[in-house]
């Protein structure tokens, strides 16, 4: 087993400890049992959010939301980690480093509003390596009670002194929260936290819900309440959902009262890195079962990455039912899944560099730079779509202010007809090749008028020779050799918005 090191320095602007007794705790593996229990679970099953909240905006944040009850009554405790290089410290008058920060909490659901606040957090570092170290991190804590049902949550982060334009910079995550009602007899189980140890003996709730290189041990907390005996089993089962790989063991919880507080650990050195799933079943009848999922991970630098935008890569690279099933994990395991797309796809295997995903940053970040349109990322607008998937074309042609309608009318032509000839005259309108030191006339599009014609939008048309540099190799099946790609976008209502009009690209419905 890893030997687990010290874990990051945790700067805490809030801490609230519930008192509870502690609970004994006898470990066996009992698979057969487990797996009987896991088949009596009641529809409760899933309490809190299945997987932690992630927000992939600046601030880069990640949030849980575990439920846990008090005297019959829910409350959520939320815990929400920010790393310091995703917000903006200022130096004080003392001489230390000062970040603040707003969390804004939301449950709604039809009609109904549970609960709508906002809280400040100050965030402290002694110097300005401590206000940038990636291994520091703040933990903001609300706890608040709320009525059973599904609600729909929103977190929001506001960097207070982090600004964009004349906005402060902030982010959101979104989920769904799930607050069973307590049954009106019998032992139930509260959701379940996962919680990382502190070099002091100590613990803090880990919201990204990530084990591994920076700990390789397993910690939940949860609750057993009302407990009428003086043990009760509580089966135990991690699964590999993709793999189909499972573990079961059964935790004794000794003595009895309202509440019963205990944690389950388990060493990690021996699991492969990816995503799992944890669920914990009560073997009383008709006991419902708490889940949640979590991720591991031995890629140190993948780990250390605080800037990585792994939503971004995926909605990039994944579609449908795919992409749907990445975008649900944690940061973690979405940080997993792309490791192992990008491993699959390494030119250069067995070296530490991978030529194609280094291709793949610099066209995003050229995207990202060049393509933004009115809070759309770079990457993921038309142009930044295409950019990314084929690289610079050779030639475009670009007319911010066209002369008349005849010029997207002709433009539309050479998308499909590539022996359609310019006007000849003053008018005549050719593509500029990027190699050639011209510079491209680009002009205010505030002077297009909303709601312009159509047929008088600014627009871009992109010609490629060939297929252009495609990144994957199967974006250039069933092309036609001999014909050159062709993309062209236009900013229909001048607004600097640009959608992709029409294509010769195979892939592209028209």
């Amino acid at each position: 087993m890893t030997e687990a090191g010290p874990g990051p320095e945790i700067m805490r602007s809030r801490h609230q400890q519930v008192e509870i007794q502690p609970a004994g705790r006898l470990r066996v593996a009992v698979v057969l049992l487990l797996l009987a229990a896991s088949m009596s679970q009641g529809p409760e099953a899933c309490a809190g959010v299945m997987a932690a909240l992630h927000a992939a905006d600046t601030p880069v944040f990640d949030a849980d939301l575990p439920v846990f009850f008090e005297d019959g009554a829910a409350r959520i405790d939320l815990a929400v980690c920010v790393h310091h290089p995703q917000l903006q410290f200022e130096r004080s008058a003392s001489g230390d480093y000062v970040a603040r920060a707003k969390v804004h909490l939301k449950l709604a659901r039809k009609g109904e509003v549970a609960l709508d606040l906002e809280q400040l957090f100050v965030v402290q570092a002694a110097d300005e390596a401590a206000a940038v170290d990636p291994e520091r991190f703040a933990l903001f804590e609300l706890s608040r009670p709320v009525e059973p049902g599904l609600w729909a949550v929103t977190v929001q982060v506001e960097d207070l002194q982090g600004t964009v334009g004349l906005a402060h910079e902030r982010s959101e995550a979104h989920g769904v929260l799930s607050v069973p009602v307590p049954p009106p007899s019998g032992s139930y189980l509260s959701d379940v936290e996962f919680r990382w140890s502190l070099p002091d003996g100590s613990e803090l709730p880990a919201p990204e819900r990530l084990y591994g290189v920076r700990q390789d041990t397993l910690i939940v907390y949860a609750e057993l309440n009302r407990v009428d005996q003086d043990r009760t089993a509580v089966a135990v089962r991690i699964e590999d959902p993709a793999f189909g790989y499972a573990q079961g063991d059964t935790l004794w919880v000794k003595g009895s009262g309202p509440r019963r507080a205990f944690r389950y650990r388990l060493a990690l050195g021996s699991f492969p890195e990816g995503s799992y799933r944890l669920t914990m079943i009560p073997l009383r009848e008709g006991a419902a079962c708490r889940q949640g999922d979590f991720a591991v991970s031995w890629d140190i630098e993948g780990v250390a990455d605080t800037g990585r935008n792994p939503a971004l890569e995926i909605r990039l690279l994944f579609e449908g039912e795919e992409r749907q099933r990445l975008l649900a994990l944690p940061r973690s395991g979405q940080v997993a899944a792309l490791n192992a797309f990008w491993a699959r796809h390494d030119p250069t295997p067995g070296t530490r560099a991978n030529e194609l995903y280094e291709r793949f940053l610099r066209r995003v970040d050229h995207a990202e730079r060049f393509f933004s349109e009115q809070g759309t990322p770079g990457a993921l607008s038309a142009r930044g779509r295409v950019y990314i998937r084929f690289g610079p074309p050779a030639q475009k042609q670009i007319e911010v202010l066209p002369n008349d309608s005849r010029d997207l009318q002709e433009a539309v032509v050479k998308v499909h007809d590539p022996t359609q000839v310019d006007r000849a005259g003053w008018m005549a309108k050719t593509a500029i090749p990027l190699n050639s030191g011209g510079i491209e006339a680009r002009q205010d599009l505030r002077r297009i008028a909303p709601g312009s014609a159509i047929t008088q939008a600014a627009f871009e048309l992109w010609i490629y020779d060939g297929v252009g540099d495609p990144l994957f190799a199967d974006q250039a099946a069933g092309w036609t050799e001999g014909v050159d790609l062709r993309f062209l976008f236009v900013d229909a209502l001048g607004t600097g918005v640009y959608r992709l009009e029409t294509s010769n690209d195979p892939f592209h419905q028209n």
